[in-house]
């Protein structure tokens, strides 16, 4: 919604892409530190 918004309402693509670039950097340090507390969890 908001990346959305950034790159068609107000035109503003850079911002837009820096923007999705961060919250998948975000989502996949998610998925790998629950990837990492299952395997701790399944070796113990």
């Amino acid at each position: 919604m908001v990346i959305s918004d950034q790159a068609l309402l107000q035109s503003n693509m850079p911002f837009a892409a820096a923007l999705s670039i961060f919250l998948m950097t975000v989502t996949i340090l998610l998925v790998l530190l629950v990837t990492l507390i299952n395997r701790k969890g399944a070796k113990a």
